[in-house]
């Protein structure tokens, strides 16, 4: 549900509602692309890549710390907010008829035979 509120302000609001609204499955390549995902790192390996993105960024920290602050600062998330996007989303889920439930099945069922027909590299999101 937080979704609309982070990815609108990492890729700009139509990008966030095209991924949003197509139901695609997005490869961790194309979410590091994207500039969502930090490091992509081979099935079993997750633990030793997020060490290594530790080690290699740990010099920047405080540049890094600071452009944190500063995004939050420009482009804050509020609870507020959260609070208010699950409000709409559980209103949405409320007004759901049966075609949507069965739309929502299919759509769901086709994406785990996808996932489980290609499994891929593991994304790690700093």
């Amino acid at each position: 549900m937080g979704a609309y509120s982070f990815l609108s302000r990492r890729l700009g609001r139509v990008e966030a509602e095209r991924m949003i609204m197509s139901g695609r499955i997005y490869t961790a390549e194309e979410l590091h692309a994207m500039g969502l995902v930090d490091v992509v790192a081979p099935d079993g390996q997750g633990e030793e890549a997020v060490q290594d993105y530790i080690d290699r960024n740990s010099r920047w920290h405080n540049a890094h710390s600071a452009t944190y602050r500063a995004r939050r600062r420009v482009d804050p998330v509020t609870l507020a907010e959260l609070q208010d996007v699950v409000e709409v989303w559980a209103e949405a889920a409320m007004r759901l008829s049966d075609q949507d439930l069965r739309r929502m099945s299919r759509l769901t069922a086709a994406q785990d035979r996808r996932l489980a027909a290609q499994p891929g590299p593991v994304a790690v999101a700093g």
